[in-house]
């Protein structure tokens, strides 16, 4: 690689970054490992596209396979030098040391963020690296206490985009973490008004969506809901794919 144009070593980063993605839910299984050994050898991604490469492994951080595959990256100088006891005691990565890290700067929480978000543009389905993404935020959520306004500023856009995503498993990782942000911290007036209409902007609400409106009313400061909302929740259409009865709706609802 070291002999090609730089433009052609662009274009070989963009597909091997869009092959890592697509490989990721598959990373355990042993036709994954030969892929992966190949790009290895062939194309150094251990040394040229260490995002890329920690992206596809980090949700199988607990694995001895993470643990082998870090000892040949090269990460210094990069936002991994966390794992530098991983290389060197062969240990697997527990969540406790990811969850420490995150809460002493943003760097990671942004790059499983951007990684969640390459998965769903790549329209691929990764169980593993949405459970990350959810445990890891709300640990780090709990673990703060009262949350400060900047973690509170580096999480919730995420969230706010992922409430109105096509993709329903992203929906409900996002309002899993919505729901831990409700319950640790106070937000403001405008911050409520704009979840609570991210969250009712369809006909039809599923009970993932009438959870977090319950959230919200039990943990913030809400006064009231428009009429029209109103109107719209009690309706026979828009809680049709609801598990929550009308008369438990009206009655939580009633309280505001």
């Amino acid at each position: 690689r070291s002999l090609e144009t730089p433009q052609f070593n662009k274009e070989l980063n963009v597909r091997i970054e869009r092959l890592l993605v697509l490989l990721s839910p598959f990373i355990l299984m042993k036709a994954a490992h030969k892929v992966l050994e190949w790009c290895l050898r062939r194309y150094s991604i251990h040394k040229h596209n260490v995002n890329a490469l920690i992206g596809c492994l980090i949700p199988f951080h607990c694995t001895n396979f993470f643990t082998k595959v870090v000892q040949l990256v090269r990460i210094d100088n990069t936002i991994f030098g966390f794992l530098e006891g991983v290389r060197r005691s062969g240990i697997p990565l527990p969540r406790s040391v990811i969850v420490a890290k995150s809460r002493k700067g943003s760097a990671l929480l942004s790059f499983i963020s951007d990684c969640v978000k390459k998965s769903t543009d790549f329209e691929v389905r990764n169980k593993p690296l949405l459970s990350l993404y959810v445990t890891i935020n709300v640990d780090v959520l709990r673990k703060s206490g009262r949350p400060g306004d900047e973690l509170i500023r580096r999480t919730l856009p995420f969230v706010l985009d992922g409430l109105i995503s096509p993709n329903k498993e992203l929906k409900c990782a996002c309002i899993m973490v919505l729901s831990q942000i409700c319950s640790s911290a106070i937000l403001a007036p405008k911050v409520i008004n704009k979840v609570v209409s991210l969250l009712c902007n369809k006909d039809e609400l599923f009970s993932e969506e009438i959870f977090a409106l319950c959230v919200i009313c039990q943990y913030q400061k809400v006064e009231r809901f428009s009429d029209r909302l109103m109107d719209h929740l009690l309706t026979d259409s828009a809680v049709a794919f609801s598990e929550f009865p009308r008369s438990v709706i009206k009655l939580i609802l009633a309280g505001i």
